[in-house]
């Protein structure tokens, strides 16, 4: 990623512990182990500092993302393969205005099917520092 994309991921989840990419994983190595489905491409990064409670809102919003990149026709984006995060802001800033809509009720939902959305996952051991906005700037 170029600096100007994590500057616009930056405000685009400002105040949040998690901001979500698209493109392909350079991290995996194999081509076999590549996918080229434009809603496979997009991935949570999570913060230092993300908790449980982060993690079950980037999913959430990752669901949306991917169902909204899924929306996308072909000729509205570049091919799937070559598909990056500034390819997709729109998109992107959209995901998150539907997941701040709707995550609390969500919330709700999983904690009436007797979720405990506060200790759903075990620790994570990859995670990035970056510094947390609280919205008003």
């Amino acid at each position: 990623m170029d600096p100007s994309e994590v500057n616009e991921l930056l405000k685009i989840f400002h105040g949040e512990k998690y901001i979500i990419v698209v493109g392909r994983n350079l991290k995996k190595r194999f081509a076999f182990f590549q996918k080229t489905d434009k809603a496979d491409l997009s991935h949570i990064i999570l913060h230092a500092d993300a908790d449980n409670e982060d993690i079950v809102k980037s999913t959430f919003n990752l669901a949306i993302l991917r169902r909204n990149m899924n929306d996308i026709s072909a000729s509205e984006k570049q091919e799937s393969a070559n598909l990056r995060t500034s390819d997709c802001v729109d998109v992107l800033s959209k995901s998150k205005k539907e997941c701040d809509e709707l995550y609390d009720e969500y919330r709700e939902k999983l904690e009436e099917s007797d979720w405990l959305t506060t200790f759903l996952f075990g620790r994570c051991s990859m995670r990035s520092i970056w510094p947390i906005s609280d919205g008003r700037s």
